[in-house]
Parts: C-alpha cells; sequence; structure tokens
C-alpha cells in the first residue's frame, strides 16, 4: 500500500461509492414506494377505510369490500396528511396537488410562512368531495396550502371539522362550511385527532403525550388532563396515533425516526397494562377499532393485522382483493431492495478489486525497479545538477488535480443546500421521507470533508529545485528543505522533511508535472526506504492524505452499515452472534 494515491482517482472511487450508495437508496424507496396500507378512518356508514397507495379501500365489519375508491380521479398524484368523511359520507381530503418546490422549500429554511389565508391557489387545498359523482370544491378559504403532514376527525353530529396542522404545531375549528371557528397553537408536530365523550384528544407526539382537550368553540383545544406514553427509557417515545377500546386506550409509540412503531395498552386510567405481541419487523401506521377487534396497518410488512379486543392476534385481514394487492406489493418492494442488494454488493466487489489491484500493481520485480534507476549516480547527479536553474525549478499540482479541487466546493455547497432543504421536514414535520432522505445525503456528504481538506492542502504545496537542494512549501507557509544525498525515497513517494511527495506512477500519471523525471536521477540506492517505513511517513505527512482517504472509507462503510442495520443485524443472529 505505498503506491502513491492520485487524489483525481480518489475523488472519483469516493464518487463512484455514492453512485452505489445512491442508487441502493433509490431502490429502497422505490420499494418503500409500492402501494402500502397507511392510515385508516372510520365510516359513517359504517366499517374501516384503508388508505393504500393513492386507492381508499372501505372494509366492512364482515371483512367484505364496500367500495374502492381511486383518488386520482380527483386529481391526486401525490398523497400527504389525513383524509376524513362527513356524516353524509363526503370525503375530506387534499386534492390538485403539487409537489414541493426548491422555493417552497428555501422559503420554509428561512422561516418564511404562509401566511393564515392561503398564498398557494387552488393548489394542495383540502376539498370536499362527492364521491357520488365524483366532484370537489374547496372547503375553506382560511386555510393554508398543506405542503406538509396533517390529520383530519370530523364530528358526525354536526359536521365539525378539527384540524391538527402537524408542521404548524396548532390545531384548527372548522364547521362544515369550512368557516374558521377556532385555532391553538403551542403543540409540538400534533398527529391522531379523535373525538371522545365531547371531549378532543390529541397525540402530542414531540411532547411524548396524549392529551384530552376541549372541543368547545369558547376555550377550544384547552388542556383537560394530559398523559405522558414512552417505553422506559428509550427511544420509543413518540405517540403517533392512539383508539379507545372498551376501556383501555391503545396508543402507537414510533421510534425517533418515526418509524418501528410499538402499541401499548393503557387502563382507563392511563396505567400501562401491557405491550401488544407484534410480528417480528413490523412498523405500525395506524390503528382503527372494527365492532369487536382492532385493525394495525403495518407499513413495513405491508399487512392489516387484526387484533381482539383483548389483545390476541388473530388472522391478517382477509380481503381478496387487498390480500392479492399486498402480496403483489411485497414481491415488488423484494424486486427492488434485491435489486439494491445486487448492486450494493457489486460496488463493495469493485472497491475490493480496486484495492487489491493497487497493491499488486504497486509491487515491481527487483529488476524492474533497477531498471529505473540511473546507470550511475555521480554520472546523473552532474548532468542534472547543470540542467538546474541557480533561482530554482518549480513546480506545483497539475490542473487537473486543482480543476477537481476547485469544483469540489460548490459540488458540496449544492448537496449541503439539498440536505438542508429536504432535511428541513425533519425539523418541521415528522414524514419519515424526508428524515430519510436528509440522513442519506448527510452521511453521503461527510466523506467528501476528509477528502476536501487533504486537497485544498495538496493544491497549495509548491516545490522548488535548487542546484544543491529540494525545498517544498507547504499549505501552512512553511518550508522544509532537503539536500539531494539525504533525500529518502521509495519507488512511489520522496521525502523533502516530513513532507511526503508522490511520483510518477506507472501509468505515467504524476501530480507534479515534470518532477519525477528531474528528481529519479538524483536519489541515492543508500537511501531507499521499505515500503512499510514509507507509509508511516505517509501516515504523519502534514497534508493528510492517507489519514484522509481512510477516514472517508471509514465513513462511507459506517454509512453503508448503519442504513443496512437491520439486514446486518439479521445475518449476525442467523450466525448466532447477535
Amino acid at each position: 500500500m505505498n503506491k502513491s494515491v492520485n487524489p483525481v482517482v480518489a475523488a472519483g472511487v469516493i464518487l463512484c461509492a455514492i453512485v452505489v450508495l445512491g442508487f441502493k437508496f433509490w431502490a429502497d424507496q422505490q420499494a418503500n414506494g409500492v402501494p402500502r396500507p397507511t392510515l385508516m378512518q372510520a365510516h359513517p356508514d359504517g366499517g374501516v377505510v384503508i388508505l393504500v397507495g393513492l386507492s381508499l379501500y372501505h372494509v366492512s365489519s364482515a371483512n367484505t369490500l364496500e367500495e374502492v375508491i381511486d383518488l386520482r380521479q380527483f386529481e391526486i398524484e401525490n398523497m400527504v396528511g389525513d383524509f376524513a368523511f362527513f356524516s353524509n359520507g363526503d370525503l375530506l381530503i387534499r386534492t390538485d396537488t403539487v409537489a414541493r418546490s426548491l422555493g417552497k422549500d428555501l422559503n420554509a429554511i428561512a422561516r418564511i410562512r404562509e401566511t393564515d389565508v392561503a398564498t398557494e391557489g387552488h393548489y394542495n387545498q383540502l376539498s370536499r368531495c362527492s364521491l357520488s359523482d365524483r366532484s370537489c370544491v374547496k372547503f375553506s378559504s382560511e386555510l393554508p396550502a398543506f405542503d406538509r403532514t396533517f390529520r383530519l376527525s370530523i364530528d358526525w353530529t354536526d359536521d365539525s371539522v378539527y384540524v391538527a396542522d402537524t408542521s404548524r404545531h396548532r390545531l384548527l375549528k372548522l364547521d362544515a362550511k369550512g368557516e374558521l371557528l377556532a385555532e391553538k397553537d403551542g403543540f409540538k408536530f400534533p398527529n391522531q385527532l379523535r373525538l371522545y365523550d365531547q371531549r378532543l384528544w390529541i397525540a402530542d407526539t414531540n411532547h411524548h403525550r396524549v392529551s384530552a382537550l376541549s372541543a368547545q368553540q369558547a376555550n377550544f383545544a384547552h388542556e383537560l388532563t394530559s398523559h405522558t406514553t414512552k417505553i422506559d427509557d428509550s427511544e420509543w417515545r413518540w405517540p403517533s396515533a392512539f383508539t379507545k377500546v372498551g376501556n383501555q386506550w391503545w396508543v402507537n409509540i414510533a421510534f425517533s425516526n418515526m418509524d418501528r412503531g410499538r402499541v401499548l395498552v393503557y387502563d382507563a386510567d392511563w396505567q400501562y397494562l401491557k405491550e401488544l405481541d407484534l410480528p417480528a419487523g413490523s412498523d405500525v401506521i395506524g390503528l382503527e377499532l372494527l365492532d369487536d377487534e382492532v385493525l394495525i396497518s403495518d407499513f413495513k410488512e405491508i399487512a392489516v393485522y387484526r387484533y381482539s379486543k383483548e389483545g390476541e392476534q388473530r388472522s391478517d385481514l382477509d380481503v381478496t382483493m387487498l390480500t392479492d394487492l399486498f402480496a403483489a406489493s411485497r414481491v415488488e418492494a423484494q424486486h427492488f431492495r434485491l435489486l439494491g442488494y445486487v448492486v450494493l454488493g457489486v460496488g463493495v466487489i469493485a472497491w475490493m478489486a480496486t484495492f487489491a489491484y493497487a497493491v499488486i500493481s504497486g509491487r515491481k520485480g527487483p529488476a524492474e525497479e533497477r531498471a529505473n534507476l540511473p546507470s550511475s549516480d555521480s554520472e546523473a547527479l552532474a548532468v542534472t545538477l547543470d540542467s538546474l536553474p541557480r533561482e530554482g525549478m518549480s513546480f506545483t499540482v497539475n490542473n487537473q488535480v486543482r480543476l477537481a479541487t476547485k469544483w469540489m466546493w460548490p459540488f458540496m455547497a449544492v448537496m449541503a443546500i439539498f440536505a438542508v432543504v429536504l432535511g428541513e421536514g425533519v425539523f418541521m414535520d415528522v414524514s419519515r421521507d424526508d428524515s430519510q432522505i436528509t440522513l442519506m445525503l448527510t452521511l453521503l456528504i461527510l466523506p467528501f470533508f476528509p477528502l476536501m481538506l487533504m486537497a485544498s492542502r495538496l493544491v497549495k504545496l509548491e516545490l522548488v529545485m535548487y542546484p544543491d537542494r529540494v525545498v517544498a512549501l507547504k499549505h501552512n507557509h512553511q518550508r522544509v528543505e532537503q539536500n539531494y544525498p539525504d533525500i529518502r525515497w521509495t519507488k512511489s513517494a520522496v521525502l523533502v522533511g516530513d513532507q511526503v511527495v508522490p511520483l510518477k506512477n506507472a501509468k505515467g500519471t504524476e501530480l507534479f508535472e515534470g518532477f519525477t523525471d528531474n528528481i529519479s536521477p538524483l536519489l541515492k540506492e543508500s537511501s531507499r526506504l521499505g515500503a512499510m517505513t514509507m507509509l508511516e511517513h505517509r501516515w504523519r505527512s502534514p497534508e493528510g492524505m492517507l489519514k484522509s482517504l481512510t477516514l472517508t472509507m471509514a465513513l462511507l462503510f459506517s454509512a453503508m452499515a448503519y442504513f443496512e442495520r437491520e439486514a446486518i443485524t439479521q445475518f449476525l443472529k442467523g450466525l448466532g452472534l447477535f
């Protein structure tokens, strides 16, 4: 591993690693994008409506499919937030959807928020849709555009609408015609809303509690009681969904990334009773009561579970169309995940092969190495010294490396902007997609920093050869020099003071153009170093080239291990090591 490291090649290796990890992330996103059961709502005519992809499936208490509502007929191409039904069966949902834009997210970063009156025209607005004629009308002119998640609840006695405006940390109450009656802020990512006994219950996610609030307009959302919900001192402390089952409360407690939900059961006084025994690897999204049982939607395993009111698991929801759809989604998701693993595996093998090739190709036989040496130290020394001007001959880093370093900083800036833009959802929302994208971009950006630091130092290095010595002007303006007879070297580098200077590689590429041809005749066989000795000098070299590359690869493999932690855990369990 004593072969010189070309920063351009190193940057190429890192970029290839990012492409591989990026493709793996894309494959995972495609797998997560297949139709999966998520939110559920009760229907005024009985039964439960389940959101799967861009369709709503109305399931009766007899486990029969009553209706399928294709949301694309309402011009919904991107489902964000909740849905609910009015007492006459009309649907309340976000329609005329447009995706988040860079401009909107930059405004969000600057905390430029929408006013109380929508400024987005008719886009991303709540609409009341009639299922009989598939027509929609704007529900309210007093609501902002909903670009991020929100939750809904409708009181069927008077069709009052309650909105948990999650990203704006507030609750709203509107009448059946969309007139804003009251609002209250002070929450922290409020999620599930439910009405029980004229009280409005709310999962106040980032305050780690479920609270009962006044539903009356006069003192709307005044807190009546509050109950902390978490699993011991673990990261499972983010309540996102709940339902009342008889005299018990079932609460979905999510992990810190709003995934891997676990369901806790509390009694009427909110004393902990037990945790539901869920299938391994489950990721609960929604809970909904259906007559004498509770339906639980599992995002990860693509299933809807049925539990008795006593907490005993029954067979999964058995509706033919949904069963077939879930089975097809599992196959498609597995296809994308396997595709991601294949590309990842090929990438790892390629990195290992490149590393092995670099080590093997850097080893020359003794005859080949002697052929690269001057035939006579004294003769070569005289010829070379005569060609060096007294004012010195300067050598700087070649233009290719300089250009790569110059564009590396703008590239990093763009990546950082996108990470912040997409990651704004981590702080302003509870969207798992946003947080995953942000985390991915962050972990892919981090490895560039040591590489950029190394490259920035390296391009500032300048070498000057005088008739009697060579001088290295380092990035920190320090100057080191070495007389020619005292220069220590290997076939891939020379040592000027404590500065390691790479020489031309086997393919004729060199960092300092012309330096190798001028310095080689001046190197003495007696000053030649062993490979391990030069490797130690490389590790201590002030520009930190070897340390930077080592740290970069460590960060990349750490990122890979983090994103595939579940697969690695399962693999280790299979080997009996975990």
